[in-house]
């Protein structure tokens, strides 16, 4: 806020008023007397806008800045450094109507350790002969104020996240909806050059609006939102002389003995003018942004938690060339665990930070979450997926972090199968063991369902909070077991004939492609190859028996852990390949008969196995009785395939005369 106090400051300051965030004495009573514009309070990874100036128009030529840290380190510091840490920014030479700033006057100081810090700026000058040196010193205190980083990702539907909406480039301006906030609402729209209708945005008025200076006044920053989806809103005001609530909302069925963080994005609206001209020379300080975040019980009113931002420092990069959009938002809040019994609250944003010149303010993206603790559930304490042999046997293993999150946990857990079916729990009756520990026990022999996917999770909440229809468990992230099908020995025929060779290739086996396979097969026989030429596949042998064979493949899966040693099943398989001896047909000598006599043939005992097919006849029997001209007998193969075996009698007819 602006306060057209000057005449008063210089009626104090003549009369020996003193700063009262100074340390040094105030002993100069002119225009060279030095002052200081800098945060009281800041948190810690915040940053610290500091200006210093002498009370009346006169600029300095140059200051010098020593930084001493709360570890006792001394940084001396002038602008021709640079910005070497922790100076993240300085100005150059800038004129605001009749006050020229020059470099050095104004840091910004980047706040990494906790406790007091202490500026001294030494202020020079040389004018009308005589050399000016004044020293002006304050402390600034720096507070942790952490926002516990919240590991899990189950967002109940009591959250809720106020970006106050979109709009339309000079649309309307909107009030508060969500909640109820103690400011005035101006709805008047942006007229440039306009003083009616509180436009410039007055002390203790709000809006609701997409940029800074249209929706407050022109010598605030220009300011969109933090969102950052388009023309997005944010709550704009011009702060009160008294504190006042920014933003009050009631929130109902939580679950008590829970965590949950409250915050939102901040920004400090002035500009580096009104830090180092608007507000500067008035006898007092420059009226740092701060508010306090307030959840209370909603029953009894009761403050459960509260945490305060510190003084709120505008950020002085804005200034810098490039896109500075988003420069200058800041994230406050904090975390509170809710006693037992408490489940409706209202959370308040606070301004209580003086009112003067300065503290102004946007406010956007205020967020109220369930702040989940990270339930990891692993396979016997290792991976989260993988796939097991029919009937195996193990365990999945759930951990919270943070560890300490519950009091007085309690255990449910739940199975799924595939991805869209529902989560249900798992009973005493099922077989399972352990279903309200953090270890569940699989029994062997209880999944032997192949190519099924089954899902497990872990459902925790705080004893107490445990009733029909709660929202207040907490899930795991779950685990996938799948079950492998029976190893299979894949042959593209179960017989050969003796030197033939043969593939036998198991199946399944894992692959990126097929994580449901084996990721080792082990194959034992007799009469197996060396693999023609590459690397032996792991899922592939090549065979030559002999005789008939029978060969058996051991499917081996490997998931979790028993202590340090990797948890692994087996299963098997087996086939017989058989091998035939090619038929051996002997008809006996040629003979000589007389043409057209009869002449009995036999393809042998032997070969009453095979089936026979005689040529030029069509006869399959042993023996043929057959007459001149000649005959040839031919077995056939069978139906092994084992080639054909044969013999050529010949019969030779001799003419009567």
């Amino acid at each position: 806020m602006r306060r057209i106090l000057l005449l008063l400051s210089i009626l104090l300051s003549a009369a020996g008023m003193t700063q009262a965030q100074t340390s040094l004495p105030r002993v100069f009573n002119d225009e060279f007397d030095a002052w200081m514009n800098a945060p009281e309070d800041v948190c810690l990874d915040k940053y610290a806008a500091i200006h210093v100036f002498f009370r009346g128009t006169r600029s300095t030529d140059s200051v010098k800045w020593t930084i001493t840290h709360p570890s006792g380190s001394v940084f001396v510091y002038r602008a021709s450094m640079g910005r070497p840490s922790p100076i993240l920014w300085v100005n150059s030479q800038v004129t605001y109507g009749s006050r020229t700033i020059n470099p050095g006057q104004s840091i910004l100081l980047d706040m990494k350790e906790v406790g007091t810090y202490t500026i001294r700026a030494t202020l020079y000058r040389r004018y009308s002969g005589t050399n000016y040196v004044r020293e002006v010193e304050q402390t600034i205190s720096v507070s942790d104020c952490p926002i516990t980083k919240c590991l899990g990702d189950f967002a109940p539907n009591t959250n809720f996240k106020e970006d106050f909406g979109t709009f339309t480039a000079g649309g309307p301006r909107r009030p508060v909806t969500s909640g109820t906030i103690d400011y005035n609402y101006n709805s008047n729209p942006y007229v440039a050059g306009n003083t009616s209708n509180n436009w410039p945005l007055a002390d203790d008025w709000y809006t609701v609006y997409y940029n800074a200076i249209r929706g407050g006044r022109p010598e605030w920053d220009n300011v969109d939102d933090h969102t950052n989806n388009g023309l997005g809103g944010m709550l704009i005001a011009n702060s009160s002389e008294q504190p006042k609530t920014f933003y009050k909302r009631e929130v109902n069925d939580l679950c008590p003995g829970a965590k949950y963080n409250f915050s939102a994005w901040f920004i400090n609206l002035n500009s580096h003018q009104v830090l180092t001209s608007t507000c500067a020379g008035y006898g007092g300080t420059y009226q740092y942004a701060g508010v306090t975040f307030i959840i209370r019980n909603k029953a009894t009113n009761a403050i459960i938690g509260q945490f305060y931002t510190g003084d709120v420092s505008m950020d002085l990069r804005r200034l810098d060339a490039g896109d500075q959009r988003l420069t200058g938002w800041q994230q406050f809040g904090g975390t509170v665990t809710l006693p037992p019994g408490v489940k409706d609250v209202t959370v308040e944003i606070k301004n209580d930070n003086d009112g003067g010149c300065g503290n102004d303010i946007a406010v956007d993206d205020i967020n109220f979450e369930f702040c989940a603790p990270k339930i990891f559930t692993y396979i016997d304490g290792v991976g989260t997926s993988d796939y097991i042999c029919p009937g195996a046997g193990l365990t999945v293993k759930a951990t919270i972090d943070p560890i300490d999150y519950f009091d007085n946990p309690i255990y449910q857990w739940e199975m799924r199968r595939g991805l869209t079916g529902t989560w249900t729990p798992i009973t005493a009756a099922s077989g399972y063991t352990g279903i309200s520990t953090p270890v569940l026990t699989i029994p062997e022999g209880l999944l032997t369902e192949p190519n099924v996917d089954f899902y497990y999770r872990l459902m925790v909440i705080e004893s107490g909070n445990v009733t029909p229809g709660t929202q207040c468990y907490t899930p795991s992230s779950p685990v996938l077991i799948g079950v492998i099908p029976l190893p299979d020995i894949v042959v593209p025929k179960d017989s050969l004939c003796k030197g033939e060779s043969l593939i036998l290739t198991a199946v399944p086996l894992e692959s990126s492609a097929n994580p449901n396979g084996y990721e080792q097969f082990d194959f034992t026989g007799n009469y197996i190859m060396p693999w023609p030429s590459g690397p032996q596949p792991k899922d592939k042998i090549l065979i030559q028996p002999d005789v008939t064979s029978t060969y058996i493949v051991a499917g081996t899966a490997y998931f979790g852990m028993v202590g340090s040693v990797p948890r692994y099943c087996t299963r098997r398989d087996t086939v017989t390949i058989y091998v035939d001896e090619p038929p051996v047909v002997n008809l006996g000598p040629d003979t000589v008969v007389c043409a057209g006599s009869p002449v009995t043939l036999n393809a042998g005992a032997a070969n009453a196995g095979y089936k026979l097919r005689w040529m030029p006849s069509t006869s399959t029997t042993q023996t043929i009785n057959v007459t001149a001209p000649p005959w040839t007998a031919i077995p056939s193969s069978r139906t092994l395939k084992c080639g054909t075996g044969s013999v050529y009698g010949r019969i030779r007819s001799r003419s009567r005369r």
